[in-house]
């Protein structure tokens, strides 16, 4: 069964703020939560955005490309000792 789409006309305020209707926002958005704005052909896309309090730390193509060469390698020596 498709779902239709929710949608609902809202006036722009002074400053340019909207208020999203509960019916639109319920499940998706918390109080004081950040949203990713995206602008795509004409539209605005508004995703919820999760911020993690802590550091994340990126790997370059060539370090993942590494962990997975070492994991291949102990893997393959596990199963020949028949621990895997």
């Amino acid at each position: 069964m498709q779902q239709l789409p929710l949608e609902e006309i809202v006036k722009i305020q002074n400053k340019w703020l909207l208020t999203l209707p509960s019916s639109l926002r319920k499940g998706l958005f918390e109080k004081n939560g950040y949203v990713r704005v995206t602008k795509d052909k004409g539209r605005l896309i508004l995703e919820p955005v999760r911020m993690l309090s802590y550091p994340v730390r990126s790997y370059t193509d060539e370090e993942l490309d590494d962990f997975f060469k070492l994991d291949d390698e102990e893997s393959t020596q596990l199963k020949t000792k028949g621990l895997l």
